[in-house]
């Protein structure tokens, strides 16, 4: 099935497909009446259709080319309409007869289907950007880009009205039929706070359009007549679902294309609240069947009642909507009664007390079965003080064992403008800071356990593509794709100083933990050694011929390691004479440099191969096969993560000893995105299903899974205290995960 209409206030519905035939579903019945089959030879593939209110006409486009108007209760063929030679990417037909074609060029025709004249024909404003000298500020000639394709239409009940949208360039048009002029006209634009409309849905009518922006975060409804945008509320659509709205705006519903987001879920569009998520086998049939049917097309009722869901295999998928206001109702299980409820708390405070006179009296494992036994007690298991009597003990008197669970604490949405797709937040040691750049060069800091903003730096920077951070959360180091690095006082709130290369634009920075120094590589090849607290230029090394492509400090600044992009060599570095100890041979490609945690090693993952490295005798340790360029290291030093392709099992996730190159074990997971937690006992995996997963690397045995994000995960990272996760995604957003640990406490 390739398209659907839903008619007669949700009792009827037809369907197109590749067979080239409609279908006329009666709701009601909930069965097919009657096929109505194409007349004319070639490829009769439906791409395309739209049905008036009453159900009795349809208009139809097929892959062909050809644009038809049917008699569907006679089931013939009454004309051809559209005259452009252009592929048809959508229709529309009021109840009064007017039919609108939109064409991949751009243009839009409209039609009085009734007597197969042509009123207008309409051209979609092509989309217009205006070019910015980024180093100067110097205003450029404007683009005029060509007319993007018209995916969505719509047209009034009097015809006299229609509305065009080409999603491509972000742009909704409401066209006034009899003139041909356009009335009102949105496009991307900082004043709606998107960054730019990535998806519409349009009411049958053309009277509200949805405008998805899955960047921004955000969507809006626009009540094209009269002209006005309601309040932005938070999108939660996925950016490959297909979305239909109801005729009246306040309902959209939302299903996953090609078997992607397969739950069919239910919006109010007033709060963007999910009314409803309608999973697989709703429908009668069994999940793994119900899985085999990618959605390929949605459409809903006027009225919102219900909504129908094609698939690929041209099953057609009913299902009932709740209405805009809907509550789940309340379900109790067993009542308690309010001296009950008191008697359980006064229980709980009463183990807890007796936890800490165990803790002062030197008996840390009583104090141990005291708060596990109040955090068995129902409603206390994420009881705030009973977690942090908890982790104070086990981190001060025990070691950790097990994971017991993990759940999401916040979610932070801010669109390209706050985060930059692809690039986590640096997280400070005592895991209370985060800082993030934005592509409007804004540079923010956060409290990392509420999400709260607690400041935004006045001044503004190119977009940022790294950012590094002190282990004292005093300084901060970021890089942008202009070609600076700027050095950030976070207690002072604004920028220190701007750290330059030897002459050509800065490519890579890195900094050591304890903020005292910093390395900048330029694109000349040279490195630049800053001492920080005194912001002072140390020394200039010619490192590389050729742009400078990674750099990386140990963690007490005695070494540094540089690659170069065209030269192919990495080479190491000794800070405090500026001397060269050791060049490598690389190849061509991404590499990623890391130093053990004792700046005893440094590691180099480059063209399928991670190599080891010590850094006082220039020795080779040892040579593992990889995969890709990224490498985590525990915060001890001890573990390592690599991806890796192994010839029985294909690609997974290696984990290994730093010190030996001792392959601990191969995790069963295909991805880019991982990270090792502090103590090197876990790994945490972001897939491409976009689903984490935490593995115990004892066993190589996966402990937890947590969904959510309804985009792939760019970025994860463990807290430095282990108690957190923090996870980006391509909108981007940023969540914060909590870890709850149990530990093994004796004595």
């Amino acid at each position: 099935m390739t398209a659907v209409a839903v008619a007669q206030g949700g009792r009827l519905a037809v369907s197109g497909g590749e067979d080239g035939c409609l279908r006329i579903w009666s709701l009601v019945e909930g069965r097919c009446e009657r096929e109505v089959t194409a007349t004319k030879k070639g490829d009769t593939a439906v791409t395309a259709l739209a049905v008036a209110p009453d159900g009795r006409t349809a208009v139809v486009a097929r892959r062909a080319g050809r644009v038809e108007l049917w008699d569907l209760e006679r089931g013939v063929a009454v004309r051809a309409l559209g005259r452009q030679r252009s592929t048809v990417s959508a229709v529309a037909l009021s109840g009064s007869g007017t039919a609108a074609i939109g064409y991949e060029n751009g243009w839009i025709e409209v039609w009085d289907a009734n007597r197969g004249r042509l009123r207008r024909r309409l051209e979609h404003p092509p989309h217009t950007y205006q070019q910015v000298d980024a180093a100067t500020g110097r205003i450029l000639p404007k683009i005029h880009e060509s007319p993007a394709p018209v995916r969505v239409l719509g047209v009034s009940e009097d015809g006299e009205v229609a509305v065009s949208a080409a999603p491509e360039d972000g742009s909704v048009v409401v066209w006034e039929v009899a003139t041909g002029r356009w009335l009102h006209r949105l496009v991307k634009s900082a004043d709606m706070r998107m960054t730019g409309v990535d998806q519409v849905a349009l009411s049958p009518s053309g009277r509200y359009a949805l405008l998805i922006g899955h960047q921004s975060g955000l969507a809006h409804v626009w009540e094209t007549r009269p002209n006005r945008v309601r309040e932005p509320v938070p999108n939660n659509v996925n950016r490959y679902a297909l979305v239909a709205l109801s005729g009246d705006g306040d309902t959209a519903v939302s299903v996953g294309s090609g078997g992607l987001d397969k739950p069919v879920r239910v919006w109010e569009t007033a709060s963007g609240r999910c009314l409803r998520t309608i999973a697989p086998g709703h429908d009668g049939l069994p999940v793994e069947l119900s899985n085999l049917f990618p959605h390929t097309c949605v459409a809903v009722s006027a009225d919102g009642g219900v909504t129908v869901v094609g698939d690929e295999y041209g099953g057609l998928h009913l299902y009932r909507l709740p209405r805009p206001g809907f509550r789940a109702p309340w379900s109790y299980e067993r009542p308690l009664a309010a001296s009950t409820l008191l008697s359980t708390e006064a229980q709980v405070r009463e183990r807890i007390g007796r936890a800490e006179e165990f803790a002062e009296r030197g008996m840390p494992a009583r104090a141990a079965e005291e708060l596990r036994a109040a955090r068995a007690v129902v409603g206390f298991e994420r009881h705030p003080e009973l977690r942090a009597r908890w982790e104070h003990l086990g981190r001060t008197a025990g070691e950790r064992s097990d994971l017991l669970g993990i759940w999401q604490r916040y979610e932070l949405r801010g669109g390209t403008f706050t985060f930059v797709p692809g690039m986590g937040p640096a997280l400070s040691v005592d895991g209370e800071l985060a800082v993030t750049g934005g592509a409007d060069g804004r540079i923010r800091v956060w409290e990392l356990q509420t999400g709260r903003q607690l400041h935004t730096f006045a001044e503004r920077v190119g977009k940022p593509h790294t950012i590094v951070l002190a282990a004292d959360a005093q300084l901060a180091l970021t890089v942008d794709w202009s070609g600076t690095a700027q050095l950030w006082d976070l207690p002072a709130g604004g920028r220190r100083a701007e750290l330059h290369g030897d002459h050509g634009p800065v490519r890579v920075a890195a900094m050591d933990s304890a903020g005292q120094y910093a390395i900048v590589g330029d694109a000349d090849g040279a490195l630049c050694l800053w001492r920080l607290r005194s912001v002072h230029l140390v020394r200039t090394m010619v490192a590389h011929q050729g742009p400078v492509g990674s750099v990386r400090l140990s963690d007490d600044g005695r070494f540094a390691a540089s690659a170069g992009v065209e030269d192919r060599t990495c080479r190491l570095w000794r800070t405090g004479t500026g001397s060269p100890l050791l060049t490598i041979p690389v190849g061509v490609g991404q590499m990623s440099l890391r130093f053990t945690a004792d700046g005893r090693h440094l590691l180099v993952n480059s063209m399928g191969q991670l190599t080891a490295w010590d850094v006082l005798t220039g020795r080779q340790r040892y040579v593992m096969e990889s995969w890709g360029d990224a490498v985590a290291v525990s915060r001890d030093g001890r573990i390592g993560v690599v991806s890796a392709r192994r010839a029985e099992r294909g690609r997974v996730t290696s984990v290994w000893e730093t010190a030996t190159g001792r392959v601990r074990c191969d995790i069963a997971s295909d991805t880019d995105v991982f990270d090792v937690s502090p103590d090197g006992r876990y790994v945490v995996t972001a897939d491409r299903d976009r689903v984490l997963r935490i593995w115990d690397v004892r066993t190589g045995r996966r402990v937890h899974e947590c969904d959510g994000h309804p985009e792939p995960v760019s970025s994860v990272a463990f807290t430095a205290d282990g108690r957190n996760l923090v996870s980006v995604d391509n909108r981007p957003a940023i969540r914060l995960w909590e870890l709850d640990w149990d530990y093994d406490v004796t004595g």
